[in-house]
């Protein structure tokens, strides 16, 4: 990219953040008018794309006329204008009525409508509205590259429903006795919710190293919100060999790897039952695709197994309506009366799970 266009893409940018302090004095209608004119933009600009003024290796390498300053600025126009477009189209006020079903249903028949309904979990969830925090988004492949041999297992990052794991910590007893440790842990939304409860320490461990950095901005913002809270740390490695702490601990996943990685997390798991028969291990697996390698486990059995619906306000930030999980434990934790045998059925090869009766 020439420098004048890097100057100009980033005056826009530092501009854009700017003017969209106003958005909240704009009325419903005056911004759903203001993004049905961008997806209008971007469907033209789209088109400008497909008939390849620059499509051609040799006009790639031009520079003398401008041809490749020009087609930089341009998406990163593009890319600026469709971030706009989510921004303005996340805000408290515009929201609801975007993604109401009669409204979506229209606007999804129009070129460039992806731009905002491309995702649920791209909207921002009213955990991040309500704490600042950011933990919103789905990220996979080229975003999380670490040339790690592990990361071609490991699953996109999404974030759990807050009332999923909220539902599933309270069934827990001896709370204050554990670690708490997100394997996988992403942007860290199960830690950060693993706060709101008495957990003696609380850790994350990640591979991505940009995921890690948001993690812990997150684990910061919350420490000073909350200074009472029991701190966060983020530890960046290899989740599937993470060394266990000493004392009682639970464990989360949210379908973090597939059944390759997800033996050796049974194997991990297995070794420290075994070099401390006297602590407790709990096992939170939610939407637990590979549950059958902890089944198999002779030193694990299930102590919960359910599906939990979202709760109204968490409906439409992702693209089911419920999650399956079970709880699996070892070692020296107590027993639980509570039927827990549903079979899993995966529904979408490695990706979702249901229990059947």
């Amino acid at each position: 990219m020439g420098g004048k266009s890097v100057h100009r893409a980033g005056r826009f940018m530092s501009q854009r953040q700017s003017h969209f302090h106003c958005r909240k004095r704009l009325t419903p209608l005056t911004a759903f008018g203001v993004v049905l004119a961008s997806l209008i933009l971007i469907f033209t600009l789209s088109g400008g794309v497909s008939t390849g003024r620059v499509s051609t290796p040799r006009s790639r390498s031009l520079t003398a006329n401008g041809g490749v300053v020009s087609r930089s600025f341009y998406h990163v126009f593009k890319s600026s204008l469709k971030q706009c477009i989510r921004a303005l189209g996340d805000a408290p006020l515009i929201s609801p009525i975007l993604f109401h079903p009669g409204v979506k249903r229209v606007l999804a028949t129009l070129p460039g409508s992806h731009v905002l309904y491309s995702s649920e979990w791209n909207r921002k969830h009213p955990f991040d509205r309500g704490y600042g925090t950011d933990t919103s988004g789905f990220l996979f492949g080229e975003e999380l590259l670490t040339g790690h041999p592990a990361e071609e297992h490991g699953s996109p990052y999404a974030g759990v429903q807050p009332s999923v794991l909220r539902r599933v910590l309270a069934t827990l007893p001896g709370l204050e006795r554990c670690t708490f440790i997100d394997l996988g842990c992403g942007k860290g939304r199960p830690m950060l919710i693993a706060s709101e409860f008495p957990f003696r320490d609380i850790i994350g461990v990640e591979l991505s190293p940009p995921l890690v950095q948001v993690a812990e901005r997150n684990a910061a913002h919350m420490a000073q919100r909350y200074p009472e809270r029991t701190r966060i740390r983020v530890a960046m490695g290899d989740a599937t060999v993470f060394p266990m702490p000493d004392g009682d601990v639970v464990l989360f996943l949210y379908n973090s790897f597939d059944r390759e990685l997800m033996l050796k997390v049974v194997e991990n798991v297995e070794g420290a039952i075994a070099a401390d028969s006297n602590r407790c291990l709990y096992v939170i697996y939610c939407n637990p695709a590979s549950g059958d390698c902890f089944d198999a486990s002779p030193l694990l059995t299930r102590r919960y197994a359910k599906t939990l619906p979202y709760t109204p306000e968490e409906l439409g930030f992702a693209p089911d309506r419920e999650d399956a999980v079970i709880i699996w434990q070892g070692g020296n934790a107590p027993a639980c009366a509570e039927r827990a045998d549903a079979r899993i059925v995966v529904v979408k090869d490695r990706w979702r799970a249901e229990l059947h009766a």
